[in-house]
């Protein structure tokens, strides 16, 4: 769910943009020394406020107590938050009908490599406010045939043959599901995309909701209740 920095003006006593900002740029992970550099501040200063993150939920420790922080779920919210005005209901609603519009060209066309198979809406949307945030929306994007031993080799051909520039292997292997994310978001700012694994593996609150907007809603119930099951067993080994 898209946090709204508007709502937060600080967190642990930094202003939330900062913050923000510093842990998008600590690519999940974090250090005392680090954040002391950033933010100039003293070393005791900087504890401090990680402690503080800590105890929020933003970060947690690990095994060793002088070691790195990670970003938790609930960080990686922070990292996604928006500094942007609210939206109206009305709006909102139009993003969405467009947005389906565009999951309906996507899965008509066999041009694409791949397709999405299943959408959850979830978030303030599905509140009584006027004003929202983003809205945000779980998307499950797969290959349209299955690819057998030569996954690989024909991952990479679909994307060679898009004419893009690619940064390292592993991007030429994400290509095929990034093209239909890029497409579904048309650089929309009303629409924030999260992929499936986050959606179904982030911790939810008391009371969460989430509505079917594309798939069968009891396999997206089973996957839930999977992601459930498979957090619980990492909770107790690390206990």
């Amino acid at each position: 769910m898209t946090l709204h920095i508007r709502n937060h003006p600080t967190i642990a006593g930094v202003d939330c943009k900062v913050l923000r900002d510093l842990l998008r740029r600590s690519h999940g992970t974090l250090y005392p020394q680090w954040l002391s550099h950033k933010l100039g501040l003293s070393g005791e200063r900087a504890a401090q406020i990680i402690e503080d993150l800590i105890k929020e939920g933003y970060l947690e420790r690990g095994r060793d107590k002088d070691s790195c922080c990670s970003v938790t779920l609930k960080g990686r919210e922070l990292v996604r938050a928006s500094a942007a005005c609210l939206l109206k209901r009305s709006t909102a609603e139009s993003a969405i009908a467009s947005f389906m519009d565009r999951v309906r060209q996507v899965n008509e066309s066999p041009k694409y490599f791949c397709y999405v198979t299943k959408i959850a809406l979830f978030g303030s949307f599905l509140g009584h406010a006027d004003r929202i945030g983003d809205v945000d929306v779980a998307v499950d994007i797969q290959p349209r045939r299955l690819l057998g031993r030569n996954w690989v080799e024909r991952t990479l051909e679909y994307a060679r043959n898009s004419g893009r520039s690619f940064s390292s292997f592993e991007a030429e292997l994400d290509w095929p599901r990034k093209e239909i994310q890029l497409l579904l978001k048309a650089r929309k700012r009303a629409i924030s995309i999260q992929s499936w694994y986050s959606f179904t593996h982030m911790r939810k609150p008391n009371g969460f909701r989430y509505g079917v907007l594309h798939g069968d809603s009891e396999e997206i119930q089973r996957d839930l209740k999977a992601a459930e099951m498979e957090r619980s067993r990492e909770d107790a080994q690390d206990s």
